[in-house]
């Protein structure tokens, strides 16, 4: 993985999150963490001044939101067409029930209060 700059990515937030996916990924290594689908939320700025926003939706029956009302960082991830089948077990398995994250072959990455998969 890779930092990139909001500034620089030049995306349809609406194709992204709507057709291709993205994952929600919140908790830390040190406390747990869970991660799961999403076809919704927003991407934009607010103020005038580029100051990036991220609005995810969450049912409160949703596992990963205890960890997302737990912790103050979260992670969008975006993935290549190729990992939809991933992406598509991880949004109908709960992290409740078993290790979904490991069942993907994907890598979990920790940074400062965040976690993110990688392929």
């Amino acid at each position: 993985m890779k930092e990139i700059s909001y500034k620089a990515l030049q995306m349809n937030p609406m194709t992204l999150i709507g057709q291709e996916w993205m994952l929600i990924t919140a908790g830390t290594k040190e406390h747990d963490y869970n991660t799961m689908t999403a076809s919704w939320g927003h991407l934009g700025s607010i103020w005038g001044n580029n100051m990036p926003t991220a609005i995810c939706y969450l049912r409160p029956q949703r596992y990963t939101k205890e960890f997302l009302d737990k912790e103050s960082l979260y992670t969008l991830s975006f993935y290549p067409e190729e990992y939809k089948g991933k992406l598509a077990y991880l949004g109908t398995q709960s992290g409740r029930d078993e290790d979904k994250i490991a069942k993907t072959g994907l890598t979990p990455a920790f940074g400062e209060g965040y976690t993110y998969l990688l392929l």
